[in-house]
């Protein structure tokens, strides 16, 4: 069975239900083009969809945030609480490629 976004507008083989052109179905000869979830078919989530305990606080409502290496888990109390970086919001840190790049301008490396 493969998972695809369907070309056309259709039905569901298994519910009945409609699935619209774009939407992401899995599909097989066999079964014809289900919903995912019909098909029984495992979807990751996304990063921004994750719940998880807030590092700080403990609040079960964290999510990840995206700034340098690391991606703590904060809820949105500590995330506004948290104080700037560099005058900034989250600003990431690049301070690992900076040096990176600094090593290969004094190698003569034009990176």
């Amino acid at each position: 069975m493969k998972t695809m976004l369907s070309k056309y507008a259709g039905t569901c083989a298994a519910c009945s239900r409609p699935i619209a052109k774009g939407d992401l179905i899995a599909w097989s000869r066999a079964s014809g083009a289900q919903h995912p979830k019909c098909a029984g078919v495992y979807l990751p989530q996304s990063p921004q969809d994750v719940r998880a305990p807030c590092w700080i606080c403990g609040d079960p409502s964290g999510k990840f945030r995206p700034h340098g290496a690391a991606t703590p888990v904060h809820c949105d109390k500590c995330h506004a609480a948290r104080p700037p970086v560099n005058g900034s919001r989250w600003t990431p840190d690049f301070s690992d490629t900076t040096y990176e790049d600094q090593c290969a301008a004094a190698c003569g490396f034009g990176l």
